[in-house]
């Protein structure tokens, strides 16, 4: 849900009734390419309109008829049904209802589907993937794989706009804390798993490392669908911070004692080599 705009001559009916009478409409602008409009009747009885409009470029908008003003009759008494052209609608609900229009009209442009439900991580992730692939995506099937197996389960159903900071950073912790995967046959039905190891140094780096990869596919996700205005507000998951310096294996030599034994089960021929 987008920000709440304020305008004195729209957001009561008392001064709407005192905007001219026909012609057109009185615009607000939501957001950069939208705005809501508010047109009187030409005779100056009954209730005005709530429009919508969307800038489609080359000078050219698109508009939309969103309900009926509640210049006269309360909405408590005609219920403000979405995507109800008569239903009675007051300044916030029109709002509500011209944004919900153009993600849906943008959804199109993209060439997906123009529900009007919630955006949630699926829809999201799913409308990365077709921008990824056509900006010539280099991981795509690695990508594609990270948010089916470790994104969709967990997150997959939740609407983007409710995220919050705590449920992306548990996730993420999550997914650290997780064993290995290891390959399973498509037809097994229990994912074959390595037994995690805590006391492990280099796996805690690693599994943190493959955490801070999938963190990664799910921002770049979310921060397509703000970009593209399917979301308000991106503070929820820029505050989830990657884990520091696990990028980089940890390197362990050889003990001179293990030098010793090393060289000692090599053959013969090996050994030298390998005491080299």
């Amino acid at each position: 849900m987008g920000r709440k705009v304020r305008d004195a001559s729209l957001e009561t009916r008392n001064a709407r009734l005192k905007l001219p009478t026909g012609g057109k409409p009185r615009w607000r602008l939501l957001e950069p390419g939208l705005h809501l409009g508010y047109r009187r009747p030409k005779d100056g009885k009954g209730s005005g309109t709530w429009i919508a409009r969307r800038y489609i470029g080359q000078g050219a908008y698109q508009e939309k008829r969103l309900g009926i003003a509640d210049d006269f009759t309360d909405v408590d008494d005609y219920s403000a049904v979405v995507g109800d052209e008569r239903a009675v609608k007051t300044f916030s609900q029109a709002q509500e209802e011209a944004r919900s229009w153009w993600r849906g009209e943008r959804r199109k442009d993209l060439g997906l589907s123009g529900d009007g439900g919630p955006y949630t991580v699926r829809t999201a992730c799913a409308d990365y993937l077709k921008h990824y692939a056509a900006e010539g995506g280099k991981s795509t099937y690695t990508v594609n794989l990270s948010i089916k197996i470790h994104i969709l389960p967990a997150l997959g159903d939740l609407e983007v706009a409710k995220l919050t900071t705590r449920k992306l950073r548990d996730w993420h912790h999550g997914l650290a804390a997780a064993p290995r995967r290891l390959r399973t046959s498509k037809f097994a039905k229990v994912q074959k798993t390595r037994a995690f190891r805590p006391d492990d140094e280099e796996e805690k780096r690693s599994r943190k490392a493959t955490a801070n990869r999938i963190l990664t596919v799910l921002k770049a996700a979310l921060n397509f669908a703000y970009h593209e205005r399917y979301v308000a507000n991106a503070d929820a998951w820029r505050a989830v911070k990657p884990f520091k310096k696990v990028d980089a294996p940890v390197i362990r030599y050889l003990s001179s004692d293990e030098c010793r034994r090393l060289v000692n089960r090599c053959p013969e021929d090996l050994r030298q080599i390998v005491r080299a």
